[in-house]
């Protein structure tokens, strides 16, 4: 068991420890320009072809979808939509439609962006 002695001999040694760590652990994360392989411009990649592929058995992607009205869209009144609204523009994708089996997410572009809204 310590006694009280004991702890405060202790305690000292706990504030450089954690600045040797944290020095420790900062330059091991530290990369410099020259290890940089290539340069990131932006965060969408140019090919999306490696995202509009599926695995064996997987589901289909919806990669370009259909884009109704509100007036041509057949909804009840009680259907539940997914809402998005991006740069002013709007947009409403219909939960049962996300929910089947088929479509559980959607890529597509909204307000200049590119989004994946997921049920």
């Amino acid at each position: 068991m310590m006694t009280q002695t004991g702890l405060t001999d202790i305690r000292p040694l706990w504030w450089p420890t954690l600045v040797a760590f944290g020095a420790a652990f900062s330059l091991s994360c530290a990369v410099s320009a020259d290890e940089q392989s290539e340069e990131y411009d932006g965060w969408a990649p140019q090919d999306m072809s490696q995202f509009t592929r599926t695995k064996e058995g997987g589901f289909p992607l919806n990669v370009d979808p259909k884009i109704l009205s509100a007036t041509e869209a057949d909804l009840a009144e009680d259907d539940l939509v997914m809402g998005a609204v991006i740069n002013g523009e709007a947009r409403a994708y219909p939960v049962n439609y996300m929910n089947g089996p088929m479509h559980e997410v959607v890529n597509d572009e909204l307000g200049g962006l590119p989004i994946a809204p997921t049920w």
